[in-house]
């Protein structure tokens, strides 16, 4: 594995990171998840690992942000923020425009117009020019 890839933690991993320090508490982020607190907790800890720091100061009860998750969890709320941003741009804008098309009348009306209202039908978003 290259460097470039170990450097990179399992969105899951960033996902429970930044739903844990948003809300205080691996049962709550579990819970926003549809996780286990378990299955939250190893995430946190495969991050741990990976860059062997503690992202989280932990006692008996409560759970907050160390000096180096409060850094952290800034930078993965701004990345999973343009994550989300950028796939909601793919989801939304798939194809839309104008499509200016110049034909002869006769292939227009013969061939063209019976295929138009399918076109139109999978593709609302572009306009179409005669």
């Amino acid at each position: 594995m290259n460097v470039q890839r170990r450097l990179l933690p399992n969105i899951s991993a960033l996902a429970a990171f930044e739903a844990v320090a948003r809300l205080g508490s691996f049962t709550a982020a579990a819970r926003e998840l549809d996780l286990t607190q378990g299955a939250v907790s190893r995430q946190i800890n495969l991050l741990e690992e990976q860059f062997g720091r503690r992202l989280f100061e932990r006692d008996s009860r409560n759970v907050r942000l160390s000096t180096a998750g409060e850094i952290y969890a800034g930078a993965v709320r701004s990345a999973l923020a343009q994550l989300r941003d950028a796939a909601l741009g793919l989801m939304s804008n798939r194809h839309s425009g104008v499509l200016n098309l110049a034909i002869l009348p006769t292939f227009g009306t013969r061939w063209l117009m019976p295929l138009i209202p399918d076109f139109v039908a999978r593709h609302p978003d572009i306009t179409i020019n005669f």
